[in-house]
């Protein structure tokens, strides 16, 4: 039992003593981890409906979308593709951006870097160039976005 406990306590710590869950337990947790992972291949399992085609950007619907947000959407620009997704703020928009802060972090790999401000949160892996890959942000007060940035994928448009 005592190697258990000493190892289900090791499972928790992470970079920076910190404390994390040693599982992502929750419906927002897996599936913002399969957004994660699919960021490899530009988010294609999730591309829904074509939306709009211009010279600058290819936008989708998505077919998975994160438990309270209004929608997601998938955007494929020339150099990356972005899957996004919108929450209205009900009630109190920092109480609710702190959440959802919360909510994404056990998701994440424990060797990212993170950087949390009052109205923005920005992941990436350490050994990133990129300024982020994932960011959850307070725009005004009447939205909070969430997105999740892949390398380039043109290669992957349909």
């Amino acid at each position: 039992m005592r190697k258990y406990m000493i190892g289900l306590l090791f499972m928790t710590l992470v970079a920076g003593g910190r404390v994390a869950r040693a599982d992502c337990e929750t419906k927002f947790c897996q599936q913002f981890k399969s957004i994660l992972a699919a960021r490899f291949n530009g988010f294609a399992e999730f591309r829904g409906k074509l939306q709009t085609r211009s010279e600058v950007s290819v936008h989708w619907e998505s077919t998975l979308t994160l438990p309270g947000a209004s929608f997601c959407l998938i955007k494929e620009f020339q150099s990356f593709t972005r899957f996004k997704c919108l929450f209205d703020v009900k009630g109190e928009d920092e109480a609710q951006y702190n959440k959802l802060v919360t909510d994404v972090q056990p998701a994440l790999p424990a060797n990212w870097t993170r950087k949390k401000y009052s109205r923005a949160f920005f992941a990436q892996p350490t050994d990133s160039e990129d300024d982020h890959v994932v960011a959850v942000s307070l725009n005004g007060s009447t939205i909070i976005e969430i997105t999740v940035d892949s390398p380039d994928s043109r290669q992957n448009r349909k």
